[in-house]
This record gives structure tokens, C-alpha cells and sequence, in this order.
């Protein structure tokens, strides 16, 4: 199913992991590539799309934190996990201007 993808995301792989992928659908990464695919850090990825390639990093929202790691968004956020914030209130709407010529 890889194979026929012709989008492809590679989450961080074990170095035995990245060299199979390497020989079993014969795509090659770079050197840079390699290095981020065995840095082992969460949320970080490489996304293929054809032959093109980019390094995407994916961080949860304030509420995904809060649902997923209390501890963690506590620390982050220095607020009590078990209290839904008002996510509405904090957000901000900028008034669009158009000028008519």
C-alpha cells in the first residue's frame, strides 16, 4: 500500500526501520532526512508528495494537551487540567477593510 501512495508521511523510524523502508520501496532519503527520521522527536515528520519533500512538525492545541497529558498542560500552561477554558472568549476577530477604487 505504500508503494502506490503518491503521498507519504514518515513519522521518526528505527535506524533497522529506515533502511527497509529504504531497500523494500526503494525510496531514497538524504542525509538530512535520515537525521530527522532518527532524531526521535515526537511530533516531527517527513511528508513526500511525488517527488517533492518537506519536514512538518505537528503540535497539539491547548485543548488536545489538556485532554491528552493533564501534567503536561499544566506545566505548559501553569492552569488546572480539570477546568475547560473558555477557548471562545480568548479568541480574537480583526475587522476586515476593504477599500473600493
Amino acid at each position: 500500500m505504500i508503494e502506490n501512495s503518491h503521498t507519504k508521511v514518515f513519522f521518526v523510524l528505527e535506524n533497522k526501520v529506515v533502511e527497509d523502508v529504504v531497500k523494500k520501496i526503494n525510496l531514497s532519503f538524504s542525509d538530512e532526512e535520515i537525521s530527522l527520521l532518527r532524531a526521535k522527536r515526537q511530533g516531527q515528520a517527513l511528508i513526500t508528495y511525488g517527488s517533492q519533500r518537506a519536514f512538518i512538525r505537528v503540535d497539539l492545541t491547548q485543548e488536545e494537551l489538556r485532554l491528552w497529558n493533564k501534567k503536561w498542560y499544566f506545566e505548559k500552561y501553569g492552569l488546572n487540567p480539570d477546568e475547560i477554558q473558555d477557548y471562545e472568549a480568548s479568541n480574537e476577530m480583526t475587522l476586515l477593510r476593504l477599500t473600493l477604487t
